[in-house]
């Protein structure tokens, strides 16, 4: 929450909640989490869910860690990272875990399935093919492989069955940051060739990224339609170069078409009904991406949030498609967004507590076997469900990735 405490919800059958027992396997709605050392509360300023664990950044740079491969209860990792370093970003996905340090560190480690399994130790990634100089600017955990970002380039490296390092598929695995080789061709047409990037968001065997336009590009798996090829060809063939995915455009309040090149005409229909032709002149800049584990997230400067790929939980709010491969407009008035393995989350604007409040609250849709959309339910939602809370803030970053029956928590 903005006071810096923690909230949970969903699964605890591996103690990822924190709550220190196992005499509840799950939690269906938000509970406040009460850590403490020494008697002292402690506060939090970045939190990640994991497949059965839980990653927590505390106010003065400390690591903790609770769930699979840790204790049941809140702890710090170790003595701290080696360097010194205070940490400012974690990610995780399933079991891949990385942090980025104010020392200019990454480091990467694994926590194992195994019931008994100790998580590894945080191992510190070698940063030389940065060059010198270079800043690491975020870092994300997909299933088995990572995703860097420094001054507005993208690496990779890690497990690449899929193309999700940017590489054919099949090459060996890659030990440590590799750059990103990015295709500014797009049919045909010819992007600017400054394009830098400015966020990244890995998932189970694919990866996006957001450039400096507000334009978002994909690779790697693309078997649910994850990496937004409609346009590009509607098939399902993986992809290793980096493809630019195509947002739909707003013509009025009730039709949205599906592509956004600029200065084209497409087919569109008016406030009557009435068919047109559109010149699109205009755009909305992505500013936020996220990636679950087969459905990817966008939300725009205006507040529209888009959703694509497996829809099997309802995650991407698509109606009956168990995939869609082209982005679809979910919902307006968005803040910030977060995916989880098979769920979404988006903090929006609400009904007003209070005449002249602006109150944020939350929505959940997805997968709810585990209680995990926090509203009781213990069926698969696809429409957004407010969590009846007026909620303050949503940590970006804080829920790019989860796993298992989505375990959920970070401040709000």
């Amino acid at each position: 929450s903005q006071d810096g405490t923690i909230w949970i919800w969903g699964s605890n059958r591996n103690g990822q909640l924190g709550t220190g027992d196992a005499v509840k396997s799950y939690y269906e709605t938000p509970y406040q989490l009460n850590i403490t050392a020494n008697g002292v509360p402690v506060y939090f300023t970045a939190v990640e869910a994991g497949n059965g664990y839980t990653l927590a950044v505390d106010d003065t740079g400390r690591l903790w860690a609770w769930g699979r491969g840790y204790t049941a209860a809140p702890a710090l990792v170790g003595d701290g990272l080696p360097g010194g370093g205070k940490v400012l970003q974690v990610s995780a996905f399933d079991g891949s875990a990385a942090a980025r340090t104010d020392a200019n560190q990454v480091f990467t480690w694994q926590v194992p399935a195994g019931a008994d399994a100790a998580a590894t130790a945080p191992a510190a990634v070698s940063l030389t093919a940065l060059g010198a100089g270079a800043v690491v600017d975020q870092v994300a955990a997909g299933q088995e492989h990572y995703l860097l970002l420094s001054g507005g380039k993208v690496y990779a490296w890690g497990d690449n069955s899929r193309g999700q390092l940017g590489r054919a598929p099949g090459t060996a695995l890659i030990n440590g940051p590799v750059q990103l080789s990015l295709d500014p061709i797009y049919g045909s047409e010819t992007f600017d060739k400054d394009i830098t990037f400015t966020g990244i968001a890995a998932g189970e065997g694919f990866a996006l990224a957001l450039d400096n336009y507000g334009r978002v590009w994909a690779w790697g798996d693309n078997t649910y339609g994850q990496l937004g090829r409609f346009f590009i060809g509607n098939d399902n063939s993986d992809m290793e170069t980096p493809h630019y995915v195509p947002m739909p455009v707003r013509i009025n309040a009730g039709t949205v078409l599906g592509c956004e090149m600029l200065d084209k005409s497409y087919p569109g229909v008016d406030a009557s009904g009435d068919e047109i032709q559109v010149h699109v002149k205009e755009r909305d800049p992505i500013v936020m991406i996220a990636a679950g584990a087969r459905h990817a997230l966008a939300l725009s400067q205006s507040g529209h949030v888009y959703a694509w790929g497996d829809n099997s939980k309802g995650q991407s709010n698509l109606a009956e498609d168990a995939k869609w491969s082209s982005p679809r407009l979910l919902k307006d008035q968005v803040r910030q967004i977060a995916a989880g393995y098979d769920s979404t989350l988006a903090l929006a604007l609400g009904a007003p507590a209070a005449e002249g409040s602006d109150p944020l609250r939350l929505y959940a849709w997805g997968d709810n076997e585990q209680g995990q959309l926090g509203n009781y339910r213990a069926e698969v939602n696809g429409t957004p469900v407010d969590q009846d809370n007026t909620v303050n803030r949503l940590e970006s970053g804080a829920m790019d990735s989860t796993a298992d029956y989505m375990t959920r928590v970070w401040p709000f």
